[in-house]
């Protein structure tokens, strides 16, 4: 709070800019006193990416965090990605306070903490053997089979995960949808988490 203003930092994946424009104009318009990211780096501005940038930016947008009562996820269409579920973490154990644009159901997969949920994928992936895909050199990447893990729940939890908290990405002109997470993303084939036998993933 600054006087009589609370102050709000805005989180969320820079790809919604003209969303974050417009929470930042009607929470301001609302008595509040907003704080947004200052590049939208999957919008457009390319000096994110250059070396080190990206993890300057990360680092301050934690002290933006600090400076704020609230933050607020731009979270358009329920997508919430690792960045900011980092943020959201963050800012929950600081104690602010937490709001949407679009109200999260518990999706399967998740729980209430974001960072329990994540360091569940991390065992999970880190626990997996996954073989190199030899029929396919000439596009390098790995996979995992369900037949390879004998806790079959924990598999298909692991594949509802990733069907959550994917987003599409454009291969060979076909739409499929890619998690992504440490220097990796992960996809697989199947429509249905169900029906899901293996898994690939592929360094970024």
């Amino acid at each position: 709070m600054v006087g009589k203003y609370p102050v709000i930092t805005l989180c969320g994946s820079t790809r919604f800019k003209e969303a974050f424009l417009e929470a930042q104009k009607r929470l301001t318009l609302g008595g509040n006193i907003v704080i947004s990211v200052g590049l939208f780096g999957h919008s457009g501005d390319e000096e994110v990416w250059a070396d080190g940038t990206k993890e300057m930016l990360d680092d301050m947008h934690k002290r933006k965090i600090d400076m704020a009562d609230a933050i607020y996820v731009i979270n358009v269409g329920g997508y919430i990605g690792e960045s900011t579920r980092s943020e959201i973490a963050y800012a929950r154990e600081k104690g602010k306070k937490v709001m949407f644009l679009e109200e999260p159901e518990l999706r399967v997969g998740d729980s209430n903490d974001p960072e329990q949920d994540l360091a569940r994928v991390r065992k999970f992936i880190n626990t997996h053997e996954w073989h190199f895909a030899k029929s396919m050199p000439d596009l390098p990447h790995w996979y995992c089979l369900r037949e390879d893990k004998q806790d079959f729940e924990e598999f298909l939890w692991f594949a509802r995960y990733l069907k959550a908290h994917s987003e599409p990405g454009m291969f060979f002109g076909k739409i499929y949808h890619y998690f992504y997470l440490d220097g990796y993303k992960y996809w697989s084939m199947d429509g249905r988490p169900e029906e899901c036998d293996l898994i690939n993933r592929d360094e970024i």
